[in-house]
């Protein structure tokens, strides 16, 4: 009988070290699926401004979110709180197969670009527009009129 537990508990381990090798394998496989994704997107968005606006009525979802954040500077946004505001403007936002993590990788790739901030609070990430006025340091009496 204790052969029997034996055999079943090296089965048991095998099987969670195949696992564990094919998790990981799988998570650097999304890593550099993530990573040639924000390099598609940022390219799309490049070739975007280089064909010119008639070419997509919608723009692309980095100008879209960008734009929001910059209309509401100063302003922490939820990347929920952002989706809902897409649909709202009749982005095509769920045209894409998992809305929010695209939406997430690419408020990630503007981070990563110093365009926007992002803060926890009560357990929520929020993202705002970097106002350059304010990280350059200017004020009201630096301008001239």
């Amino acid at each position: 009988m204790d052969e029997i537990y034996q055999q079943a508990l090296k089965t048991v381990q095998t099987e969670i070290e195949n696992l564990q090798r094919e998790k990981t394998a799988l998570e650097e496989r999304l890593e550099v699926i993530s990573d040639r994704l924000g390099h598609l997107e940022k390219t799309e968005e490049n070739l975007g401004h280089l064909v010119g606006p008639d070419e997509e009525k919608t723009g692309s979802l980095t100008e879209a979110i960008s734009e929001f954040l910059k209309s509401n500077s100063g302003t922490g946004f939820t990347p929920i709180a952002i989706r809902d505001d897409l649909r709202k403007r009749e982005f095509p936002i769920d045209e894409y197969k998992n809305p929010l993590a695209v939406i997430h990788t690419t408020l990630k790739r503007l981070e990563e670009q110093e365009k926007i901030h992002s803060w926890e609070k009560e357990s929520k990430k929020y993202y705002a527009w970097v106002d350059a006025s304010i990280e350059a340091g200017i004020t009201d009496s630096d301008i001239p009129f």
